[in-house]
């Protein structure tokens, strides 16, 4: 059902979901260098923000589906955060082995339309983290880990007058 301002609901068997349009076309393909620590913006207006978190007792990082959390030192080199490829597979947390990607973004439902604008965050080839879905093995926090690495992915802040 079309709804005001462009939007679309429907009823799957998972219950009612509300969808932005999709872009005009097929966005384009991106690869960004990942400011660590930081905030990147990405080309949809989102943005991954990257934290230091030092482990000391007083708490635990921020949890969530948007939330990756990762060992800093064992992140050995510059990480990128890019759109999806042919061929992407990850290592999920809490399964044996390697999946693609395509059927963590098939099974998580995201429409055809939408998984092109997915961030994937890699360290050089390896995928970290499907933006929003899944985070990867790779260097997984230990209980002892004491020097985190925290993303978040972030919907774009809604602009005055709108």
């Amino acid at each position: 059902v079309a709804l005001r301002g462009g939007n679309v609901a429907r009823v799957d068997r998972t219950g009612l979901c509300i969808e932005s349009p999709p872009p005009a076309g097929k966005p384009h393909p991106f690869d960004i260098a990942l400011a660590v620590p930081g905030v990147t913006r990405l080309p949809d207006g989102r943005v991954i923000e990257a934290r230091v978190w030092e482990r000391d007792g007083a708490g635990e990082p921020p949890a969530g589906r948007d939330v990756a959390i990762f060992d800093l030192p064992a992140i050995t080199a510059p990480l990128c955060v890019r759109s999806r490829r042919p061929g992407d597979r990850i290592r999920p947390r809490g399964f044996g082995r390697t999946r693609k990607e395509q059927d963590l973004l098939s099974e998580a439902r995201v429409p055809l339309a939408g998984r092109d604008g997915v961030p994937i965050v890699v360290m050089e080839e390896a995928v970290l983290w499907v933006g929003g879905l899944r985070a990867s093995t790779i260097a997984a926090p230990g209980p002892e880990a004491c020097r985190l690495l925290v993303l978040t992915l972030r919907s774009p802040e809604p602009q005055e007058g709108l």
